[in-house]
């Protein structure tokens, strides 16, 4: 097809092989031996090349053509708030079977919608709307979702609230969490009330969670999966919910098979029911609330925890950074913050400060500063990607890079980019203090109430 010259497709082929092939070859190289970010599971020493007389021929037979891929789409209208939204996705494409990639995460995006579904039916409906997204072609670049987002970015960003992620999830009794910050405390204590997977009578996914550390043990939202284009692109808080926990894998390979997955991960899918019951309770806490749960002091915590370990980072490369300014507006922010938190949580749990109004304006505020962390000129040298917040690693794909800019800056060595992205985090700041000082005279008006 003469149309695919226009295309700005990659110019070195790629070839899945088998590891047998793949063994064939690399225990034959010789050459530079490659950093150890990039040493894979195969027990040899991996290399860049493989000496001057290492030759290999492989024949590649790719056959390129478009294809119409179709994202599936169940809604749920909201009752109260039908043009805010709540989106739960999974992607259906594999590159085999997929019995563990993305199906383990098919099966609960399912029973959620099930149990949502009929719910309505019985008269139950959600406050706000309610999104199941199948999404279409995610192993061929995230696909299916990017092209959501894109073509209804502004309705999305001004009315999605949040995003849940269940790609590969039902793996194992294991529960994880990755999750931007101001999803973390509502996703918490939404675990406490789960019943853990093959656990004891008495004990909950979060009890055995919590234990992988002294600190809920949050991951960061990386690359790699449906999440991305919400998160990076258009400021939406997002959370990937998955377990993990059982012997062996079969990722991307041909035995990725329901047999396979019943004696591998279990008969029982007592993880999966684990899964359903945790992401129908944070749905239901969030699209019913009366006032987001969400946490703003959870960007406080969030942003000194990633300077400290960029400001390590950049002092091995020699480079000076200028944080100060910028944790002292940090610090007072998290104060306001503090005080704020108390009163939002005697809000929630009181019931006093109800849907309208008031309450309305509330969230309304707390919407905004999770998109104020975005930029329209995007970050440097990855300008599709907005979010000032998280983005991918660019080198791993996969990997997350917090406060993205100042990573960015401090990987290059660029000093004078360091200095301009320390300016652009000051702005957040305060852009974000003045969001703050706008909920504090909000809330200053329901205490005169």
């Amino acid at each position: 097809c003469n149309h695919f010259k226009d295309l700005d497709l990659p110019k070195i082929p790629v070839q899945p092989i088998g590891w047998d092939q793949a063994a064939e070859i690399l225990t034959r190289m010789n050459g530079l031996e490659a950093p150890e970010l990039w040493q894979g599971q195969l027990p040899f020493t991996y290399r860049f090349n493989g000496g001057s007389d290492l030759k290999v021929r492989v024949k590649v037979e790719q056959k390129r053509e478009n294809k119409l891929v179709t994202n599936v789409l169940g809604v749920i209208p909201g009752g109260v708030f039908p043009e805010e939204m709540i989106v739960v996705g999974c992607h259906y494409d594999a590159w085999t079977f997929g019995a563990g990639d993305p199906h383990a995460g098919t099966i609960v995006l399912y029973e959620v919608a099930r149990a949502f579904a009929e719910a309505a039916k019985a008269g139950h409906k959600p406050d706000r709307t309610i999104v199941f997204a199948n999404w279409a072609a995610e192993e061929f670049g995230i696909i299916g979702s990017t092209e959501y987002v894109e073509a209804h970015s502004e309705k999305l960003t001004k009315g999605v609230i949040a995003y849940i992620n269940l790609d590969m999830a039902a793996m194992g009794p294991k529960l994880g969490m990755s999750a931007s910050p101001v999803l973390r405390a509502v996703a918490a204590n939404a675990a406490q009330s789960i019943p853990q997977a093959r656990g004891d009578k008495d004990q909950s996914a979060y009890d055995v969670w919590s234990e992988q550390g002294d600190k809920q043990p949050f991951g960061n939202l990386g690359g790699g999966s449906d999440h991305v284009p919400f998160v990076a692109r258009i400021g939406v808080p997002s959370i990937g919910i998955g377990s993990r926990g059982s012997d062996g894998s079969s990722y991307h390979t041909a035995y990725d098979t329901l047999t396979w997955y019943r004696k591998t991960v279990g008969y029982d899918y007592e993880p999966a029911i684990m899964l359903s019951q945790l992401v129908n309770t944070l749905i239901a806490r969030l699209s019913n609330a009366d006032l987001l749960p969400f946490d703003p002091l959870s960007y406080a915590d969030y942003t000194l925890e990633s300077l400290e370990m960029i400001n390590v980072a950049a002092q091995q490369k020699g480079m000076t950074t200028q944080f100060g300014t910028l944790e002292d507006q940090i610090t007072e922010f998290a104060k306001a913050a503090t005080a704020i938190k108390a009163k939002l949580t005697v809000a929630i749990e009181t019931g006093r400060m109800r849907r309208g109004g008031l309450a309305d304006r509330v969230n309304s505020v707390l919407v905004e500063m999770e998109r104020t962390w975005l930029v329209d000129e995007g970050l440097p040298e990855r300008t599709w990607y907005r979010n000032l917040q998280i983005a991918p690693n660019p080198i791993t794909g996969y990997g997350a890079w917090t406060l993205p800019a100042l990573q960015q800056a401090v990987a290059s060595g660029d000093q004078e980019a360091l200095d301009a992205a320390t300016e652009q985090y000051m702005k957040v700041f305060r852009d974000l203090g003045d969001l703050m000082f706008k909920l504090r005279t909000l809330i200053s008006r329901w205490d005169m109430r």
